[in-house]
Formats: structure tokens, C-alpha cells, sequence
């Protein structure tokens, strides 16, 4: 076990990937929250040689969801679950301790905790890291669905003490506080240096559709809708439709390729017949890799929207903030004493 990497995005992954030709002997702990990392995606890793993997038997946050409809069982069964696979990742962190063995991925995860002895390194996980610090606090610990994983004077993204090096893409201006610790590594130059058959491999295994990428290439078809599974964290699917309406509205839709965020409950193709569904989880900075012609990129505070593309070839929609704050505002009114407590015991630990 040379490296440990702990990913909760396939974004986060495929940057590693890219910066390591070493990454098949890391052990990796994956979080299958957005669904892209699912039972597919482990064995696609088997088939390339990575052996040392946790996180098949879990989903969102680490708790595994068992579709049971009795509630005091499906807590008992949650329990047990985050009980063994602390048991089972113990070897792990005791080891990874001793060793002072090096760390990789995304700092804002429960297990996260665990390793941070001064050799953690921060993987970008998108726009998250060109973040101030102090629009990150207010984030973590205003949204009920992280802040029971953090100590009050804890701040992800890179921030802390405990954090050694901050990996980016450069996609945007590095925040003042981050610069000593950042490391830009351009996402073009690093897909360029890997060689031929090593990329058939990480097609391979983020599942890229080649076929597919090729009939829109000869199709004509240029611009990309990325949606941003805004629905039902953000707003509503009605709510979400109207704003995608009112972002595709410029645009000759037999021209568009709407892009799935993973994990996505919506049947775009029911509301935008005449466009494309990309259905396939993938990071779309693939898309630019293999060369797909675009007109434009339309989408909400993508990450996939900076670091490739010319300023006319973007399309933000500029409403994050009202999104943002919407979310918040129904996460406050949705928190019961159960999240409260799991917050106060969790910062005991």
C-alpha cells in the first residue's frame, strides 16, 4: 500500500488517475454518493488491476441504504453496516498512521478524519476549491448535511494545518490563502503525457462512450447542455425544467446534447424530445480530451465549464447564488433532532 486515495466524485478520481501512473497500486476508499462509482465501476477497476479497493457495499455518506420499509430495523441495519466498515477499514487507518502513508482525495468526507497526520493531500473536487475560506465555512457549516462531519474551526477545500499539498487544475485564480500549498497541474498536458494504451484504459474505466461521442461528433450536434442534479436538493423538477427552458431558449435544439449529472431522477426526454441525451457517467472534461467539436456549453456553475473553453463559448446561468441559498433554506426547515444529535456526537468522536 503505497498511497491512499479517498474519492467521493469520479471528477476527483480522473484528475488522480491522471496524475499518477502509480494508480493502480493505490488503495482507494470510494463513496458511491452520486451514483457513478456503482457495482459496474468496481469491477471495471478489477479488470484494470486495481485490487485494493472499499466502499462496494456502501452508498451515500458511507451508510448503507438497504431497502427495508420497517424503520427501526433499517436503523438497526444502518448501524451495523457503519460498524463493520469501520472494523474493516481500522487495518487500514492504523496502518496508513504508523506508516505516515500518503493520502490523496477529498478532505470534506466523514472518513476523511481519519488521516489527517499531516499527510493529506487535497485533489480538486471542482469550483469548491477556488473558493474563499470563508465562504466555505459558512457552506459546511450552515448545510445540514455536512456540518455534523466537521468541528466548528475545521474548514475543507485545503485550508487547514493538517492539509500538505492542494492538487488543481487552474481552472480559476487560486485564493490568496491557498497559493504555498496549491499544485497546478493543467488537465491538457497531463492527458497528453499519458501514453496510448494507458488512455484506452481510463476510457475504459470512467465507461466514456466512445460510440457515442462519435455519432454527435458527425452529427452536427455542438451544444452541450451539462445538467447540475440541482433537483431535489436545490429546487424542484418543475422548478429546474423551467430554468433549463429559459437557458435553452437561444439555441436550435436538434443541436443540443444534454449531458446527465449522475444520479439524476429527471427523464429529459420528456420535456426536450428533440435533443440528445448523453446518459453515460463520465466526466465531461472527456469531451474536450477527445476533441468533440462545440459551439457552446450551457450549464449552471459547472466545473466543466472553465479551463477549456473560450469566454464565447461559455453559457453560465447566473442565478447560483439564489439556488444555493434556496437549498440551504429547505435543509433548515427539514432538520430534526436526529441530525442535530448525530452533529453533536460526531464532533465527540
Amino acid at each position: 500500500m503505497k498511497k491512499i486515495g479517498i474519492f467521493l466524485t469520479n471528477y476527483s478520481l480522473m484528475l488522480y488517475i491522471l496524475w499518477n501512473r502509480d494508480w493502480k497500486e493505490t488503495c482507494y476508499l470510494l463513496y458511491n454518493y452520486f451514483g457513478n462509482m456503482d457495482e459496474d465501476f468496481f469491477q471495471r477497476l478489477d479488470v484494470c488491476g486495481v485490487k485494493n479497493v472499499y466502499g462496494r457495499e456502501y452508498s451515500c455518506m458511507g451508510i448503507y441504504q438497504p431497502s427495508v420499509k420497517n424503520i427501526p430495523r433499517r436503523i438497526l441495519r444502518k448501524i451495523y453496516y457503519i460498524y463493520d466498515k469501520n472494523f474493516r477499514l481500522h487495518s487500514v487507518i492504523k496502518v496508513a498512521r504508523e506508516k505516515k502513508i500518503e493520502v490523496y482525495g477529498q478532505d470534506h468526507l466523514p472518513i476523511s478524519k481519519f488521516f489527517h497526520y499531516g499527510k493529506f493531500n487535497v485533489i480538486e473536487d471542482g469550483l469548491m476549491n477556488y473558493r474563499s475560506r470563508q465562504d466555505l465555512y459558512e457552506y459546511f457549516t450552515k448545510n445540514p448535511i455536512w456540518c455534523a462531519n466537521f468541528s466548528a474551526d475545521y474548514v475543507p477545500g485545503g485550508w487547514d494545518n493538517s492539509i500538505q499539498k492542494v492538487y488543481l487544475t487552474g481552472r480559476l485564480a487560486v485564493p490568496k490563502g491557498l497559493q504555498k500549498k496549491a499544485v497546478i497541474q493543467p488537465l491538457s498536458e497531463s492527458w497528453e503525457k499519458i501514453p496510448s494504451n494507458e488512455k484506452k484504459e481510463i476510457l475504459y474505466l470512467f465507461d466514456v462512450p466512445l460510440q457515442d461521442l462519435n455519432e454527435i461528433a458527425h452529427s452536427g450536434r455542438n451544444v452541450f447542455f451539462l445538467s447540475s442534479g440541482f433537483v431535489p436538493q436545490f429546487c424542484t423538477e418543475e422548478e429546474w425544467i423551467r430554468i433549463c427552458k429559459k437557458m435553452l431558449s437561444p439555441y436550435d435544439l436538434k443541436h443540443v446534447v444534454i449531458k446527465l449529472h449522475p444520479g439524476e431522477p429527471i427523464d429529459y426526454k420528456k420535456y426536450f424530445p428533440e435533443c440528445h441525451i448523453l446518459q453515460a457517467n463520465f466526466p465531461f472534461e472527456f469531451v474536450y480530451f477527445l476533441q468533440v467539436p462545440i459551439k457552446k456549453v450551457v450549464s449552471v456553475r459547472s466545473t466543466a465549464l472553465y479551463g477549456f473553453l473560450d469566454s464565447e463559448q461559455i453559457d453560465d446561468y447566473p442565478q447560483y447564488d439564489e439556488l444555493m441559498n434556496n437549498r440551504i433554506e429547505r435543509k433548515r426547515k427539514n432538520e430534526d433532532n436526529v441530525i442535530k444529535k448525530l452533529r453533536y456526537f460526531w464532533n465527540k468522536i
